[in-house]
């Protein structure tokens, strides 16, 4: 190719794609395509992938997204677990003489645990309850405010 020069680009790598279509195996073809494109121009890099390979890649930023705010969340989940079991364990010791005075009394052991689950159940309906409400505010604040999040 006489007075073909090659353009040159400056600042920004710019590049090209070719989706071919086949019926065949694609491995097969990689190396017809590549030797093409060499013809006409030899430092031309040449990636040759599969559909399948090319989706996987477009995902990988999601995937790593998804399994991060899994992490946070399982995180998140084991200090809610903490959370709720000291707070439980600091009720439990702060009325250890309610609950010996109850046992003098004569109160059966199952009323004293479900006098203290009980309460510890309370508290975590309403700490639900606050969550739900809050993350559906939270939601319906986002729709209207970033675009694409429903």
């Amino acid at each position: 190719m006489e007075g073909y020069t090659r353009p040159r680009y400056f600042g920004t790598a710019r590049a090209a794609s070719l989706l071919i279509h086949t019926n065949g195996s694609p491995g097969g073809l990689a190396d017809a395509v590549r030797n093409a494109v060499w013809q006409v121009d030899g430092d031309q890099p040449v990636e040759v992938q599969t559909m399948v390979q090319l989706v996987e890649r477009s995902l990988e930023p999601q995937e790593f997204s998804a399994f991060t705010v899994s992490a946070f969340a399982g995180v998140a989940l084991i200090l809610a677990l903490v959370g709720i079991y000291g707070t439980l364990a600091y009720a439990v010791t702060s009325r250890t003489r309610e609950i010996g005075i109850c046992l003098a009394m004569g109160a059966q052991r199952g009323d004293i645990f479900k006098s203290v689950v009980g309460r510890a159940v309370a508290l975590v309906i309403v700490g639900v309850a606050i969550g739900q409400l809050a993350s559906w505010w939270l939601t319906r604040w986002l729709e209207g405010n970033i675009y694409g999040v429903e």
